[in-house]
């Protein structure tokens, strides 16, 4: 894996922000990113978010990477959702992560492809509307 890189852009529909990170993320440069993350979302607060992962190599330590899913616990909306796209070698990175997040309140979940997390987003988004709204409860 080459230099480090960071796509993003909004999917209006479910109004999600979505990020995909390609090359070597190493500990400082995730710190920093995770930073401006939150401060974007305290600014924009998007209904969702979208990591992906799979094109990125993630040189943390466990210990260090616990210290960016505290960024994201302290720092993102209360009851964000929270959708993660990554890879077998990532695994237990994500499984650090979506568990920290969800002992704090968040939906977050992890999955193989953009299209699982979008979809899973939109149900969540549909979900809340219905719950919001008893008129719109289906039979």
């Amino acid at each position: 894996m080459g230099d480090f890189s960071v796509q993003s852009h909004v999917i209006d529909d479910i109004d999600t922000f979505m990020v995909a990170l390609h090359g070597e993320n190493r500990f400082a440069t995730s710190r920093a990113n995770a930073e401006k993350l939150v401060q974007r979302f305290q600014a924009t607060p998007y209904r969702g978010l979208i990591i992906d992962y799979r094109d990125s190599v993630l040189g943390h330590q466990m210990s260090e990477y616990r210290q960016i899913a505290e960024i994201f616990a302290n720092g993102f909306p209360a009851g964000q959702i929270v959708a993660y796209v990554f890879d077998d070698s990532q695994v237990a990175h994500i499984m650090l992560m979506t568990r920290t997040l969800a002992a704090q309140g968040f939906r977050v979940r992890a999955f193989s492809t953009p299209e699982l997390a979008r979809d899973w987003i939109a149900n969540q988004l549909d979900a809340n509307i219905i719950a919001f709204d008893p008129a719109q409860k289906t039979g």
